[in-house]
């Protein structure tokens, strides 16, 4: 769909798409990266290889995920730059990681990467209330 929006336009834009995905510490991997790329087919093969396991175990490590993000991916200079974090948990802060989700939003400011958060299913009002404390 987003796809579909921006070729529409008569400007053209280029647009690639990737993927960090992101678990936990202990889980079999604490990030994955699908290099930025302009076929959609290879965006929706890699997309659809992701499975969900193991939860029910929040919070997850979502500060791997943002520096991984902000400072592993190839940003394209020239364009407009979306992340859009997808989670169904709560981050973990206890980490005590030097890249922390407030570092990741001043490179994100820095380099004009704009970051949308959409929470699904699986969050409750514990763990809601605990990340706007912070």
């Amino acid at each position: 769909m987003i796809n579909l929006n921006l070729t529409s336009l008569s400007s053209q834009p280029k647009v690639r798409f990737g993927i960090v995905h992101y678990k936990d510490r202990g889980d079999s991997y604490v990030t994955k990266t699908v290099p930025l790329t302009e076929s959609l087919n290879k965006f929706r093969t890699a997309l659809n290889s992701i499975s969900a396991s193991g939860g029910g175990d929040a919070p997850e490590d979502l500060q791997s995920a943002l520096m991984e993000s902000m400072e592993g991916i190839n940003w394209n200079n020239d364009g407009i730059r979306l992340s859009f974090i997808i989670t169904d948990a709560p981050p973990h802060l206890d980490y005590g990681q030097e890249y922390t989700y407030v570092k990741a939003m001043l490179v994100a400011r820095k380099k004009g990467i704009k970051i949308f958060s959409v929470g699904t299913g699986g969050r409750s009002e514990e763990h809601t209330s605990e990340l706007q404390s912070h």
